[in-house]
């Protein structure tokens, strides 16, 4: 038999950081049996292409909508129908099936387990679409758990009430760093056990050396250099701009120029090759592939940095940047990739929402003094930081690597304690097959 687990929120593998939690999540549920995933989607198609046929992926309770109207809207409307479904389900039981006859509403009734709050879930803003969930699954009988995640800063003091009362109706709360676990300590939850574990993407492997070599090879890099991995983003672009007091395109140009200039010194200084790396290629702001463009368009040696563009997996990526001697990134979860492998790693990273990174990385795998704020950054700091991790990159990496296994460890934590708490899951379950 499998144990039925539903998410009701979208895990969409053209963020790769995304697909490392979804593949920790799973390879962690192992601990209890073999999970059957039912999965909520933006994309289907794209997302089965990354998670494979194995799991089941459902269309319905994600946001499609552009811009805040829109997106409130399409909340409420998801919150309305999970409470007719709620109404019709306490007046008629199962026969209410007859009546919602969408695949989330199988899901969620045929589930063993239901996990939700992945990542930055409950961060900021709250996801109307997750706040009938745990009233649901209690309804229902089934536990309903957050999986490794972060929670806060709150966007005000409904927001923060909201997920307060979110919170208190989830059978298990892991959070991925110690400032979530404090924020979450506020809120006075009672009896719900909150516990602190670590990011489930350190359990991500990388793809087979050869097949990151062969990557590098098609984008041109060549094979007698050591390499630097690069990933940028637009949002620390315009987070720097604001705090600068700048306007957005003016402030993203500075930046740009700035770290290419970076670039070009490592390229000059220490004959190394830069491989820029799109960790995320969503469409729209969050796209790595039009910020390695603008990157690219200002570096001077042109002949040295390479483009990792999209349509790679989320393996094949933590792979080759697991052939790097050192990474300079923006993304979470590119640095998950790289210090899980212990490369050397220096991190550029929000004071406003970085708490995250700062717990994941900076004090699990202990590079705290390797993470700068993007609000407070001075580039030529930066450029000493860098040039200081690319000195000392031997000591860093075996330190990552003293590490790792113990925050390995920590990542299976979250499917361990669901075991010890609904030891009739491991049972329904049976073994890995």
């Amino acid at each position: 038999m499998s144990i039925r687990v539903f998410i009701p929120e979208a895990i969409p593998s053209q963020n790769k950081g995304e697909v490392g939690i979804f593949f920790g999540i799973r390879e962690g549920l192992q601990a209890i049996g073999h999970a059957k995933i039912s999965l909520a989607s933006h994309c289907p198609e794209a997302d089965r292409e990354e998670y494979g046929p194995d799991v089941e992926l459902i269309a319905d309770n994600v946001l499609t909508a552009r811009g805040t109207v829109g997106k409130l809207c399409q909340s409420m409307w998801l919150l309305a129908r999970q409470g007719c479904f709620a109404a019709a389900y306490g007046l008629f039981g199962g026969s209410a099936l007859a009546l919602f006859r969408a695949p989330m509403w199988r899901a969620l009734t045929e589930a063993d387990l239901i996990l939700f709050g992945h990542d930055n879930v409950l961060v900021g803003r709250f996801p109307l679409q997750l706040a009938l969930v745990p009233m649901l699954a209690k309804r229902l009988g089934i536990p309903c758990v957050v999986y490794a995640g972060t929670v806060g800063p709150y966007a005000g003091w409904g927001t923060r009430w909201l997920t307060r009362r979110l919170l208190k109706g989830a059978s298990l709360v892991t959070l991925r760093e110690k400032q979530s676990v404090a924020n979450v300590a506020e809120l006075s939850l009672g009896v719900v056990p909150v516990h602190a574990v670590a990011d489930p993407a350190f359990l991500m492997p990388p793809c087979a050396p050869e097949r990151a070599e062969d990557i590098l090879r098609e984008a041109g890099a060549p094979a007698n250099r050591e390499i630097v991995a690069v990933t940028i983003t637009f949002e620390m672009a315009r987070r720097y701009a604001r705090a600068k007091g700048l306007d957005e395109r003016e402030g993203a140009e500075i930046y740009f120029r700035a770290r290419a200039a970076l670039l070009d010194g490592l390229v000059e200084k220490h004959g190394v090759v830069v491989a820029a790396i799109a960790h995320c290629a969503e469409a729209g702001p969050r796209d790595d592939r039009a910020a390695n463009r603008e990157l690219f368009r200002h570096v001077r040696r042109k002949d040295s940095v390479f483009l990792i563009e999209g349509g790679h997996r989320a393996r094949e990526l933590k792979g080759v940047i697991g052939r790097c001697a050192l990474l300079i990134g923006e993304r979470t979860h590119s640095m998950i990739a790289a210090t899980s492998q212990g490369v050397a790693t220096v991190g550029i990273s929000s004071a406003i929402t970085g708490s995250k990174t700062r717990g994941i990385l900076g004090e699990e795998m202990g590079i705290l003094e390797w993470l700068i704020d993007v609000e407070t950054m001075d580039f030529d700091a930066v450029k000493n930081i860098v040039e200081q991790a690319w000195q000392r990159r031997a000591d860093l990496s075996a330190g990552l690597r003293s590490r790792v296994d113990s925050v390995c460890e920590k990542s299976r934590l979250p499917a361990k304690l669901i075991g010890e708490r609904f030891p009739e899951l491991a049972n329904s379950g049976g073994p890995m097959t």
